[in-house]
């Protein structure tokens, strides 16, 4: 794998150094060099920027995330972006000038999960994202989560960034050109997720063999230990044919919502027929403090808690994990580690 010699041309020294601390830790085949001079980026692959270098390999620095430009030149990239997208966007733009990847693959064999619902408001994706989280602070488990229904719940809780290029994506995916996978993956505190729109227009052009490049692309990365799928209630084709590859899936259903019992097992029924060799575990949300019969039809349950989600100043919903919902959550992350056999994930 060829080492990205990635020159760093700036005015300000101060910035310029802590950019290339911060590039350094997140960067795995990539070395920064601080230039003095436009000179001295002779046998670099590219040159960052604002504005001051313009020869080869050349990729501007911008003060607004709505002036970036990764699709040909000029090059623009976000400055202020966390280190990790930055370096995702790096990898790519390398992609573009050389059409060739360089990026780390390790030999993490993810295992795939998928959390369903029986309809809406089943808090399905708020429940998805958080076991991501737990996952990661209880077992220092590396997840990625995809969501693959029309209208992605997932954007009130993560970062708003530009959805990144997810048509792009299934261009590379479909045409079978190497490209870098990492490019179209964000990073938030504790998880990584595919980049997509809140309303994901071109979900129903994934096909089998779309689907089955994305899983291989994924696994040859090497960085995940779940892959954990956010299908709702959108029992589409390609979502179906994902049931049977995953290992567990979680059916969510609301306790706030009527969900009769005969309609309940008809889903259960049609979900658990296509799980093949995987395990369909029912979860009962917003549970109230009571037990009768109908609770039998569940394994797990998650206690209704008004106050573990608020709203930050901008907007974005914050899930509280501290309390009885997060330890609810914790439970279900241990029910998946001791279904996967792996309780040492590190």
């Amino acid at each position: 794998m060829e080492i990205i010699k990635v020159g760093i041309y700036l005015n300000d020294c101060c910035f310029a150094g802590a950019l290339a601390k911060a590039l350094a830790r997140r960067a795995r085949g990539m070395v920064f060099r601080l230039l003095s001079a436009a000179e001295e980026a002779e046998d670099c692959h590219m040159v960052l920027s604002t504005g001051e270098y313009e020869g080869t390999g050349a990729v501007r620095l911008v003060r607004r995330p709505e002036s970036e430009h990764l699709d040909g030149e000029p090059f623009c990239v976000y400055r202020y972006k966390d280190s990790s997208n930055l370096v995702n966007d790096l990898l790519f733009i390398y992609f573009q000038m050389t059409g060739y990847v360089s990026a780390y693959r390790g030999s993490t064999r993810y295992r795939l999960l998928i959390f369903a619902a029986c309809g809406g408001g089943c808090g399905t994706t708020s429940a998805a994202l958080s076991v991501c989280r737990q996952l990661n602070r209880f077992y220092g488990a590396r997840c990625l989560y995809l969501n693959f229904c029309p209208i992605d719940d997932s954007r009130k809780y993560l970062p708003q960034e530009e959805a990144g290029g997810f048509l792009k994506l299934l261009y590379y995916l479909k045409t079978g050109r190497d490209f870098p996978v990492s490019a179209f993956i964000a990073r938030d505190d504790e998880l990584d997720y595919l980049r997509t729109g809140v309303v994901n227009a071109h979900l129903d052009e994934i096909d089998s063999h779309t689907m089955e490049t994305l899983l291989i692309r994924l696994r040859e990365e090497g960085r995940y230990d779940f892959l954990i799928a956010d299908v709702g209630g959108h029992l589409c084709r390609i979502n179906k044919e994902l049931l049977g590859q995953a290992e567990l899936v979680f059916l969510f259903h609301s306790a706030r919502i009527p969900f009769p019992g005969k309609y309940r097992e008809k889903i259960s029924r049609e979900i658990e027929d296509r799980t093949d060799e995987g395990k369909l575990v029912c979860v009962e949300n917003f549970s109230e403090d009571r037990w009768d019969g109908e609770q039998h039809s569940a394994e797990l349950f998650i206690s209704r808690d008004d106050r573990a989600v608020s709203a930050e100043a901008g907007g974005r919903l914050v899930v509280d994990l501290s309390g009885n919902y997060g330890n609810e959550i914790a439970a279900i992350a241990e029910r998946i580690m001791k279904e996967t056999g792996d309780e040492t994930v590190t």
